[in-house]
């Protein structure tokens, strides 16, 4: 699958979450390890260098309303998902659950 346009990718960068007690509980890992998150127009790209199962993605609007949930299995390659058409241009937060580890990005 291809996809062209007149817009740039855009990455997302991802951060470790803290947990409830605002501690962060798994040390930052090396971002080449990481999934590569990026998205353009109505597409989100997560590349990953591994294949990931049971991944949980879960995007939120600023309200902290879920408008996407799933889990799905990462190829060691490019996912490329069509986000949901209540995601436009207001600023969310996507949210990859791997290995019990949570990372949180903004777009």
């Amino acid at each position: 699958m291809m996809f062209t346009s007149n817009y740039a990718e855009q990455v997302i960068p991802l951060d470790p979450e803290p947990d409830d007690d605002g501690v962060i509980n798994h040390p930052q890992k090396s971002p080449a390890l990481l999934p590569r998150l990026s998205y353009e127009n109505d597409y989100l790209f997560i590349t990953s260098p591994y294949v990931v199962i049971d991944a949980e993605i879960i995007i939120r609007d600023v309200y902290g309303n879920i408008l996407y949930d799933s889990i799905v299995t990462l190829p060691a390659s490019s996912y490329v998902m069509v986000l949901p058409n209540s995601v436009n241009s207001d600023k969310y937060s996507i949210q990859l659950y791997i290995n019990g580890h949570s990372y949180i990005g903004y777009f």
